[in-house]
């Protein structure tokens, strides 16, 4: 992903990282109590939050814990590590979603970069970020 792009998704949440696909996601990866295929994405069930979110914030080392006190909407713990066990028992499965998401928001952002004005706009509101970490 590019980085203003990057930057913008982590700036709204990192709750646009969840593109639609219109291949048949149900038929990729099963679901459970705990996610939800709606809109050609995976989602902590009855939830606006992408599987791809808790994936990427227990990559990053965050605690289920932490996870649900960053997204109090998926409304109790157990919903956290449900998603987190739907996680681990489908790794390769996640792994193609997320790749497939990867290649969907890249395309996106190759049809519609983002315009200067919003670039600025977006640094100004993170307190003048150096572009490197953008």
């Amino acid at each position: 992903m590019g980085q203003p792009i990057l930057a913008a998704a982590a700036f709204l949440g990192g709750h646009c990282h969840c593109l639609y696909n219109e291949v048949g996601l149900n038929e990729v990866m099963p679901t459970n109590e705990y996610v939800e295929v709606r809109n050609g994405g995976y989602y902590v069930a009855g939830t606006r939050i992408g599987l791809d979110v808790v994936f990427y914030d227990f990559r990053r080392g965050g605690s289920p814990e932490k996870i649900f006190e960053s997204y109090p909407s998926i409304g109790r713990l157990g919903k956290v590590y449900g998603a987190l066990a739907f996680i681990l028992d489908h790794p390769t499965e996640v792994e193609a979603y997320l790749k497939d998401q990867d290649r969907l928001w890249d395309e996106l952002e190759a049809r519609h970069p983002m315009p200067q004005d919003m670039i600025d706009r977006l640094r100004r509101a993170m307190g003048d970020v150096p572009v490197e970490t953008l």
